[in-house]
């Protein structure tokens, strides 16, 4: 189990840099499946991942990425609208098929996982987009290490102890110290 997570792990890896150093469309459409994937996982925890309303939400995903593509991302507000109304849509005409809550989840999915992972394809077709995107990984991969490492070694205060019972206080501060100096590193090396 563990040698086939490491190679799909490397290999998700290896996919992942060819993909956001090809930029343009390539970038975009990855960033779309991984949405479609991210949002499908949210939408399961809610057991809604295959109704009606979950195809409003893949569907509004696409659309929201070839708005970006398109150039028409400035829009965004009123993509939002229209899709609020739309599920506000589904949720009437399928009533009490639906709660409130997964209504909901629905909408807070395209935010939470669509539009925050487009940033990715919008800071990489900048100038220069491809040191930004670096710096994302980076800032995420130094948090999660820097945490994990200092919560193990100097963590005796529970942050979280409900959501999350082994996060400690030190650990979340060594992730964003440690997160700080990656980046403070990074900017050091591609300034030179």
């Amino acid at each position: 189990m563990f040698k086939v997570r490491l190679l799909s792990g490397i290999a998700l890896v290896l996919l992942a840099v060819l993909t956001l150093y090809m930029g343009g469309v390539i970038t975009m459409a990855a960033m779309m499946i991984v949405s479609l994937i991210g949002v499908s996982e949210l939408l399961r925890v809610y057991q809604i991942e295959k109704s009606s309303m979950a195809v409003i939400v893949y569907c509004g995903t696409i659309l929201y990425y070839l708005m970006l593509f398109f150039g028409v991302g400035s829009w965004g507000m009123m993509f939002l609208l229209v899709l609020m109304i739309f599920l506000l849509g589904a949720y009437v005409f399928c009533y009490p098929k639906y709660n409130a809550n997964q209504m909901m989840a629905t909408f807070f999915s395209v935010i939470y996982v669509s539009m925050m992972l487009s940033y990715i394809y919008q800071l990489r077709i900048l100038q220069n987009g491809l040191e930004y995107v670096v710096l994302i990984f980076i800032a995420a991969w130094g948090t999660d290490t820097f945490a994990y490492c200092s919560g193990i070694l100097f963590g005796k205060h529970k942050m979280t102890p409900q959501l999350s019972p082994k996060k400690t206080i030190e650990g979340a501060v060594g992730g964003l110290i440690g997160a700080a100096l990656l980046g403070a590193l990074y900017g050091f090396f591609i300034s030179t």
